[in-house]
This record gives C-alpha cells, structure tokens and sequence, in this order.
C-alpha cells in the first residue's frame, strides 16, 4: 500500500517529468490558419470558434498585395486581427498574419491574373520597401509574432525580387524584435513539387525561419495522401536542401476529389463520425481527407526527418467534439495528453 507521502512524492516526480517533456516539445508547432471571409457566416467565431488551447500559433489570411505596394483585404480582418490577438496571446499563442494566397495571383475562375501583381511589386524597390513597410508596421500595431509569406507562384525569373524581398521581411522583423520584446518569425508557404518551386534557392531559405509545405491539392485519387506528403518533405530536405527544423507540413480539414471540391471534414462527417474519423486511409464515402491514422502516420513521416510540425488549413473545417482531427495534431506534436491523463491516475 502506497502512503500519502508516497503519494505525493511520485506525483511530483511525474509532473516533473511532465514539465521538462512539454518544455522539450514546444518547439513543435501546430499552426492553424484562418480565412477572413469567415466572418460573414460567423461573426463571433475568432473570439468563439477556435480552440486555441490546441494550437501553438494561429494565423490570419490574407493580406494582399497591389501592385503599387499599398494592399486590401476583407473590411473585417482587423477588428478580427485584434480579437485573435487578445485571445492566443492571453493563452500563451503567437498570431501571424498570411501575405498573398491564391486569390492574390489567380481570377475566381483560376486563370492567372496578369500581370502579377505580387511580381510587379516585389521586382521595384519603391513599391517593395512601401510594402514592407506597411507590414512591419502592421506587426508592431497589432503585437503580432511574425509573417507568413505566400506567393501562388513565383518563377525562377523572379528568385532575384523574392529574395529581396524576403530579406527585407526579415530585417524588419529582426529590426523589431527588441522593441517589441519578443523573437518575430518569418515563414513561406511553397508548393509541395518542384513545378512551382524554381525560385526558391538557399539565400530564399536561409532567410526564413519555417517553410509550410502545400502538400494538398494534388491531382489523382487522393489530394494530400501519406505518400504525397513523404514526397514533397524529401523534395524540400533533397532538392532544395532544406534544413529539416523548419519543415511544416500542410495538414487539411477538407476533402477534394479529382481537383474538385467536397466538403469540409465537419460537415461531411456529421453522417457517421466515428467511422470518418477512424477511416485508415482518410478515403471513405468518395470523401478524399486526412483521418485519424492518416494524421498520426504523417506525424511519424516529420519527426523521422527532424521537422517542426504542421500547419492546417484550415482550423474552420474541424469539429469540436471527440472526433476533432485539431486535438489529434495537439496530442501528438506537443505531447501532453498521454502525460496529463497519467498524472490524473495518481
């Protein structure tokens, strides 16, 4: 029979072990993006909806760039901006805001527009630094710890203007960071082949902090299976020579099929949800998305290569409930649940 000494003394020697494991494992990240068009379907969902206690970072999107160097967004991104910012910062998380995506590149119809204006911006010193400028402001206003960079796509012609352009981020940032207290990171969002990614070079990545690799979307069968997430990881660390800590795979909370949309993983799973949230392959009903095992398998696949975790797009498409996929990346890229529920045990 154990004492109440006894007791005690092993509940502190397993919460000891609980700190130093957690503080070991912060540096994995569960990063979670935000569309901020959702706020017309749901106006309370920043300060509501997201559950921030299973994410590590949570970031905005899109800012988007002009070609001039000033930029729009939606009419309600920074009321959201600053709710987000007041919620992940009182729970210890960092906010980030995304540059460009898709839309900044692309008609509704998919064409390209043209000419780019993310090209024409970044390849004039006048309009970049304007740019750049405005973003670090952003940054300081808004106490936010750090910029995701995503151009849909440059080509090898514009490695010279990317690359400036992300030097000057970056210095920004760095230039920030003792104001503000803090170290300020800064991230690009890259295409998971090499079809896209001719710009990219290792002055690109050495002023980076982390790359989310895209790898969703793809042709054929399954849009963002295990294989295609084992390939584009390899093509980064190989082709590119990526240094493995700043891997961050793309993890999505939606189902394509043959390029076409098909539903969010919350409302295509409300028929049967444990069935689609235990589905071994994440391909159930002619639904094409990440299961539980998928998840877990992935997770397996980025610690095997050294990287630093996963970034979903997008945290909207979840549940709230016991068959969330968020609290699947949480529990096991930041590791806590496992220990929490033995420590309940003593």
């Amino acid at each position: 029979m154990f004492t109440e000494q006894m007791k005690n003394t092993i509940y502190i020697i397993i919460l000891l072990c609980f700190t130093l494991i957690s503080s070991s494992l912060k540096s994995q990240k569960v990063i979670g993006f935000l569309g901020d068009w959702h706020h017309w379907e749901n106006p309370n969902y920043v300060s509501t909806g997201i559950n921030y206690d299973k994410l590590t970072d949570v970031v905005l999107a899109f800012v988007i760039p002009k070609s001039d160097g000033s930029y729009t967004y939606e009419p309600e991104f920074e009321s959201q901006l600053e709710e987000m910012v007041n919620q992940a910062h009182a729970k210890g998380r960092k906010v980030h805001i995304s540059i460009g995506g898709y839309s900044a590149t692309h008609n509704t119809d998919g064409s390209l527009i043209s000419p780019d204006p993310m090209r024409q911006m970044t390849s004039n010193a006048a309009t970049r630094k304007k740019f750049v400028d405005a973003m670090i402001k952003m940054v300081k206003d808004y106490d936010l710890d750090g910029l995701n960079f995503d151009w849909e796509y440059p080509s090898s012609g514009d490695t010279y203007n990317l690359n400036q352009i992300l030097y000057d981020l970056k210095l920004g940032l760095i230039n920030l960071e003792s104001e503000l207290g803090k170290t300020l990171e800064l991230s690009i969002a890259v295409s998971a082949s090499g079809y896209y990614s001719s710009a990219y070079n290792s002055t690109s990545l050495s002023y980076v902090d982390f790359v989310y690799i895209m790898a969703f979307d793809n042709g054929g069968d399954h849009h963002s299976s295990l294989s295609f997430a084992i390939s584009a990881m390899d093509f980064w660390l190989d082709s590119k020579n990526l240094e493995p800590k700043k891997i961050i795979l793309a993890i999505p909370f939606y189902s394509k099929n043959n390029g076409q949309w098909n539903g969010y993983y919350k409302d295509f799973s409300k028929s049967d949800p444990s069935a689609y949230f235990n589905d071994e392959d994440g391909s159930l009903n002619n639904r094409n998305y990440n299961s539980k095992p998928v998840l877990e398998a992935k997770i397996d696949e980025i610690n095997k290569r050294g990287g630093s975790g996963v970034f979903v797009w997008e945290i909207w498409g979840d549940r709230n409930d016991e068959y969330s996929l968020l609290n699947v990346l949480y529990s096991n890229l930041v590791g806590k649940k496992d220990l929490e529920k033995e420590l309940g045990k003593v």
